[in-house]
């Protein structure tokens, strides 16, 4: 990605283009009969999961319990899964759609630092930021338009996924190549605040049983006349995959994700005593935003996949993979500090500007072995692995302005205070800062055993990870190159599980898990840190129950999950330094997160006509200890500010529930569907800090629980001798207004108009 090189301008949504497209699948389509198959079986795979054994919403296996593919009946963990067919029926236009109608899992802050992260979201309480990519992290962006399922994994899972929070993992699995002849799918969706997205969807045979293409691409444009904003997604993931052998197969694979704002939606105004929401400030609502009309944030992503299997005979399989992937991000912010201040609470600093590029190149190399085989009755699953991962974060540009415009506090009760002055780029003084690297070097090892005893009614999982790692910072300022070099972590998985009847299973698991903190951290006075590595632990018990032939799947469980090192951003504060005013979110480390709950999760396929899936999660999350985070008064006096406290973004109570319901033909409408869902969460702490008055710690200020409800009709229709399915979906049904964060107001009620086709 480049820095801008004009300032936005409201583009023209190329609905014209897309028209085009679907006038074009016909041609398509009449090619589709030209496909043909190769007679020599292609060995299944054991590194992926075949969408064939999905049944709608449920799915009977997963890759990401184990990284090769496993009955979930037979995992010792809790897992869900969302299949593709789930994604569409929510009509789901990114990953935290999906993931919240799991047990557990609520919407983060991730707004905080990029606007509308969709990569944000806490699993049992604890804060999990970054999600997995086909097993590889994922940072701030990740559409809807090429995931093929999401897998969901609760507690710690570092055994086979490294440096993560104990809360759980979300790892998503791309579509990706298929010999099954040609076949894709092309959709239009138009809808409230001046959206457009259109999704290409196109696999296609190059060489009968040998070569197969596949491309999914989307592009999205979403704007707000009433704040002026306006939001740009572009998606191209095209792959090959080339069948050597029946038994050895190689991937390429690339995607290019983009989104661009223009003048992006800022954060609202806050402090921990106060609920904006019920403040009744003139114009503080959905629309409120400081954001200068010249202001933009960019983000660009790539990733470039090679991805080799062999499997020897029945008894060894070899996978090695190489990924690169990157993240560049460019933001021009003129705005306000959002920290209320004066007598009244109701004003808002001097308002300045920022502007950086910054981003985070990453690259691994993945080598694993999977071995099975039956050994006097038990069955036996082994998986070796290996992985070289450099992950390098930079500070390509930072700059800072000139200083605080004058007269530029505003004043919330009074909208004729709010100037939006603005800086330009060329006004920005780059920092000495700028080129910084920051790079983290892992070698890991890795062993899990899949133990199957008593025909199968008693099974075990178990392993550890070995990993060794270190850190090399550049500080372009002057020169230096620091090395800091940890001891190397080991963490262990185990878990059993015994099948009690052909129905109903119980298990238990304990594992831990490791996040190395490699990037320095800055105290409130300015000085810098080296955090330590945080780490973490869990156990499970719960049991897992199919029904009515397996009409009805479910899991319950009740869990502890502990995390200790953690580390903590503050809210931001400016100081003066010798290259001006410096703006900077500080953080400081210390203590325990202790989260204890109960989860439930069910699929119910009552009839081929009706689906449903309902979840609930009671999490009981809070702060053990923390004997940094304190105040010391004028007498003396010490106060603990976190210990004790529920964690933020942790509802207490979490419940989703999605149905869908054929309902039959009507006339020239074929297949006529109706889908309806809802999800709710109690209030939750915006914080985790004890706010300190008259000398006492008193409760902050909650945010309210909620209930959305979204719905959906959709039906098949024949135009000009091609068949269509057109649907009408409504999100936020009833209006609600909500906080899912103290960022900013979730949309208003939402109508959105489909058009698909399949060719």
């Amino acid at each position: 990605m480049t820095p801008k090189d004009s300032y936005p301008t409201r583009r023209t949504p190329w609905v014209g283009a897309v028209l085009l497209a679907l006038l074009a699948t016909s041609a398509l389509a009449q090619s589709n009969s030209d496909a043909t198959t190769n007679d020599d079986p292609v060995v299944l795979n054991p590194f992926v999961v075949s969408t064939e054994t999905d049944d709608a919403w449920s799915s009977s296996q997963a890759v990401s319990g184990t990284r090769t593919r496993t009955e979930l009946a037979n995992l010792p963990v809790s897992m869900q899964v969302f299949t593709d067919a789930f994604l569409k029926d929510i009509a789901a236009d990114d990953l935290i759609d999906a993931v919240v109608y799991a047990a557990g899992v609520s919407q983060s802050a991730g707004q905080a630092t990029n606007e509308e992260d969709n990569t944000n979201f806490t699993l049992r309480g604890q804060s999990s930021f970054v999600p997995m990519r086909n097993g590889f992290r994922r940072l701030r962006l990740a559409g809807s338009a090429n995931i093929d399922r999401v897998e969901i994994i609760k507690g710690p899972s570092s055994l086979l996924y490294g440096q993560l929070n104990p809360g759980g993992n979300v790892n998503y699995i791309t579509k990706r190549p298929s010999l099954k002849g040609q076949f894709g799918s092309l959709g239009l969706t138009m809808g409230s605040e001046e959206f457009y997205k259109s999704v290409l969807d196109y696999n296609s045979v190059i060489a009968p049983g040998k070569l197969a293409f596949r491309f999914v691409g989307s592009y999205l444009e979403a704007g707000r006349e009433d704040v002026d904003t306006l939001m740009t997604e572009t998606l191209v993931n095209p792959s090959l995959t080339w069948w050597i052998t029946p038994a050895t197969q190689l991937t390429v694979e690339y995607e290019n994700a983009r989104r661009n704002r223009d003048r992006p939606q800022s954060a609202l105004p806050y402090n921990s005593s106060l609920n904006i929401d019920d403040m009744g400030w003139p114009g503080v609502d959905r629309t409120f935003s400081t954001s200068a009309p010249l202001d933009f944030n960019d983000t660009e992503m790539e990733v470039y996949t090679v991805d080799f299997v062999h499997r020897f005979n029945d008894n060894f399989t070899f996978r090695a993979d190489y990924t690169e992937a990157s993240w560049d991000e460019e933001v021009l912010s003129n705005a306000t500090n959002l920290n209320l201040i004066g007598s009244n609470l109701n004003m808002l600093r001097d308002r300045n500007g920022s502007y950086r590029r910054r981003g985070s190149w990453d690259s691994w190399f993945q080598a694993e072995i999977a071995n099975e085989f039956n050994w006097g009755g038990v069955e036996v699953k082994n998986l070796f692995g290996f992985q070289h991962e450099e992950l390098q974060y930079r500070s390509i540009i930072s700059a800072g302005s000139p200083g605080a415009f004058p007269n530029s506090r505003w004043n919330l009760e009074d909208p004729s205070t709010w100037m939006f002055t603005q800086y330009t780029r060329d006004d920005f003084t780059v920092r000495s800062s700028s080129g910084s690297t920051s790079t983290n070097l892992t070698d890991s090892w890795y062993i899990s055993n899949q133990l199957a005893f008593m025909d199968g009614r008693l099974r075990t999982l178990a392993g550890i990870r070995v990993d060794d790692f270190n850190v090399e910072a550049y500080n372009a300022a002057d020169g230096s190159i620091s090395t800091d070099e940890a001891e190397p972590a080991k963490v262990p998985q185990v878990g059993v599980l015994f099948k009690a009847t052909d129905t109903l299973s119980i298990y238990t698991t304990y594992s831990e898990s490791f996040l190395p903190i490699f990037s320095t951290a800055r105290r409130p006075d300015g000085t810098y840190f080296s955090p330590k590595p945080q780490t973490g632990e869990g156990m499970d018990f719960g049991i897992k129950a199919n029904f009515m032939e397996g009409k009805v799947t479910m899991t319950a469980a009740i869990y502890e999950v502990s995390n200790t090192n953690i580390v903590r951003f503050l809210p931001q504060v400016t100081l003066q330094t010798s290259e001006g005013l410096e703006t900077f979110a500080p953080a400081n480390q210390s203590g325990e997160e202790t989260s204890r709950g109960f989860e439930f999760d069910m699929r119910w396929k009552p009839s081929d006509q009706t689906q449903l899936i309902f979840s609930y999660g009671y999490t009981d999350a809070w702060v053990a200890n923390d004997p940094q985070s304190k105040v010391t008064l004028g007498n003396g006096t010490e106060l603990l500010t976190r210990q004790g406290h529920r964690l933020a973004y942790a509802p207490e109570h979490t419940a989703a529930f999605f149905v869908r319901q054929n309902l039959g033909d009507f006339g020239a409408f074929t297949g006529t569907t109706f889908t309806f869902g809802g999800r709710g969460v109690t209030d939750f702490e915006q914080t985790d800090i004890w706010p300190v008055s008259g000398g006492q710690l008193v409760p902050p200020a909650n945010l309210d629980g909620y209930v959305k409800f979204d719905l959906g009709i959709g039906a098949n229709v024949k135009i000009m001798g091609h068949s269509y399915n057109l649907g009408l979906n409504v999100k936020n049904v009833f209006d609600t207004t909500f906080l899912p964060n103290r960022y900013r107001y979730a949309p208003g009620r939402q109508f959105f108009l489909r058009l698909n086709t399949r060719f």
